[in-house]
């Protein structure tokens, strides 16, 4: 059975040797947010566009400019104005309405939602982009506020939450522009398991809203369908030459996209069998198993134990293994050589998500950091569960 990869994260960041500042880290959570709903899943700048598109934003755009545009009323700069709210990325001296209402009220004005009373709020120098942008940034505040609500997998709170229904219709708008950002397919794929937490519950047809969204359905399976295919394209390749597209080394996880990614051992072993590594540290770690295959002795002698305790066996080999426990530092977090794409699945905790994987593909981290990154994921999960069997969270958390 192939995993359903229900978040594909591409992180190339560029090798950093100093500390992240306050304002990078800024920066870096409104990247973050511009991948989430800006940009279309299939049509993802890469993360050096997107910092360096961030970095010039912030120079270029002052809080003063973007006070001038809210007042104004200019459909760019109130954007702007509202992801760097979300973001936390604006002065606390900030001279005009930045609270979480007056952010949903812009947005909404933004994509042409009417008001209660029947009214619009005109905003100048619009377009259909930023409609849908202005969608998915509401998506995104909604299920979050959603996913935070105190009993967010009761039966009657899923199938009546007017949250839930002011998503499906943001998500609906979006499948009909066409405009798919990952935050759609984000509530798309939590939305389609409730079947498995509440058996009475079909997501598609549990309200009004839920069935009438069929565009929003439509496009959600299409997805399904080519990430499938996709997978199904990867690991016929895959099939072709395994020792290629994986490390060997047991329990280690790390993938290739492509050939070439990983190093392969330089011994005498056939080509056929020789196994490739993401690291020296793997190789090493394996080489208990594979030093049959590469260094066969002709005369076959076997090395005996004369049981002198200080004795040590002439073929004994213990690498010294980086403790996984161990923070890595600077200079460990980044590749050896950049362009070479690996990645690493991390499963799903949920019990309820069962055999979804979320992957992370990089081109300039190193091994290291994505199995560091895994076992940090690992390490939360069993924490919850145990949280949860003692009653202290709820399903979804």
């Amino acid at each position: 059975m192939l995993p359903t990869v229900i978040h594909d994260v591409s992180f190339d960041h560029s090798p950093r040797q100093t500390k992240l500042s306050a304002k990078d880290a800024r920066i870096e959570v409104y990247i973050l947010l511009t991948q989430e709903i800006c940009y279309d899943h299939r049509r993802q700048p890469s993360y050096r566009v997107l910092y360096d598109n961030a970095e010039k934003a912030f120079q270029s755009i002052t809080p003063q400019k973007l006070k001038r545009g809210l007042d104004l009323k200019l459909g760019p700069l109130v954007f702007e104005l509202c992801l760097r709210s979300l973001a936390e990325a604006l002065p606390n001296d900030m001279d005009c309405p930045v609270g979480a209402m007056d952010i949903i009220q812009y947005l909404r004005a933004l994509a042409g939602i009417r008001e209660r009373n029947g009214q619009t709020t005109h905003i100048y120098s619009t377009n259909p982009v930023l409609q849908c942008r202005a969608l998915a940034a509401l998506t995104w505040i909604s299920f979050r506020q959603y996913l935070w609500s105190p009993h967010p997998q009761s039966f009657e709170l899923v199938s009546s939450c007017v949250i839930i229904k002011q998503c499906l219709s943001c998500g609906d708008h979006l499948a009909r522009a066409d405009f798919l950002p990952p935050i759609f397919l984000r509530f798309a794929s939590w939305l389609s398991s409730v079947h498995i937490r509440h058996r009475k519950l079909d997501a598609r047809r549990m309200n009004e809203e839920s069935r009438d969204a069929q565009d929003f359905w439509k496009a959600y399976d299409v997805h399904l369908q080519n990430q499938y295919a996709r997978e199904q394209r990867r690991l016929a390749k895959v099939a072709k030459a395994p020792n290629q597209y994986r490390c060997a080394a047991d329990g280690c996880g790390i993938n290739a996209m492509n050939k070439g990614a990983l190093r392969r051992c330089g011994g005498r072993c056939p080509p056929e069998q020789k196994p490739h590594y993401c690291s020296a540290e793997c190789q090493e770690k394996h080489w208990f198993i594979h030093r049959s295959v590469c260094r066969r002795e002709d005369d076959g002698a076997i090395i005996l134990d004369d049981g002198d305790p200080a004795w040590e066996d002439v073929d004994t080999y213990r690498p010294k293994l980086r403790d996984p426990d161990a923070l890595l530092d600077t200079g460990a977090l980044w590749a050896t050589r950049t362009g070479a794409e690996i990645f690493i699945d991390i499963p799903n905790a949920s019990k309820y998500r069962q055999g979804e994987v979320f992957r992370v593909r990089t081109k300039t981290m190193s091994p290291a950091f994505l199995k560091s990154y895994r076992g940090l994921w690992e390490t939360r999960s069993v924490r919850l569960r145990k949280k949860l069997q003692r009653g202290e969270l709820n399903g979804s958390q």
